[in-house]
């Protein structure tokens, strides 16, 4: 259904292109039980396409890491198995309210949806999956006819493998991230 309806979806106003080269992002998945509690995100590459008349969009990654905190392991390498790797990550949002300022930069706030799907490490895991649900909200540079989006934050529903959780987390620009901290480096 979402494949049909971007192409009817691209003919009305004008269209705005999202990229990030990555984000770093940090969150929790409450109630707090055994399995995914604090959560660790790296996302490599999402593109993506803002309406600028209806405000929908869509945006898509072809890699995305967690690393999740457990009760049951302490130790840091259960963190970041191999099959902790999504290969298909679609989100779609409408951002009910989004100011521009001087340039184009915008705020946003909306709901969105997105799922994690594809799981890997030596196989393909199909079983596997997050859906989540919620409202985001963040802060966008526009550079001509492309947006980047510099920090968001969500919080909402997730499902993780049949797991019902609350989840709230935030990300950061990986290239934001870096510049930041070579501003740190040079104040010393």
């Amino acid at each position: 259904m979402i494949l049909v309806a971007i192409p009817g979806f691209a003919q009305i106003g004008e269209n705005v292109f999202n990229f990030n080269i990555g984000n770093l992002g940090f969150g929790a998945n409450l109630p707090a039980r055994n399995n995914y509690n604090g959560e660790f995100i790296l996302s490599l590459i999402s593109v993506g396409i803002d309406n600028t008349v209806t405000n929908l969009g869509a945006e898509f990654s072809p890699f995305y890491a967690f690393g999740w905190s457990t009760n049951e392991y302490q130790d840091s390498e259960n963190m970041f198995e191999a099959d902790n790797i999504s290969l298909f990550n679609l989100k779609i949002y409408w951002n009910l309210l989004n100011h521009y300022f001087n340039g184009g930069s915008n705020f946003y706030i909306g709901p969105y949806a997105s799922i994690n799907y594809i799981f890997v490490d030596e196989n393909f895991h199909w079983d596997k999956y997050i859906f989540s649900a919620g409202a985001h909200i963040g802060f966008r540079l526009n550079i001509g006819r492309v947006n980047y989006n510099v920090f968001s934050a969500e919080v909402g529903y997730r499902n993780i493998n049949g797991m019902h959780r609350y989840y709230i987390g935030g990300k950061i620009d990986l290239v934001t991230l870096f510049f930041l901290f070579l501003l740190s480096r040079s104040d010393n």
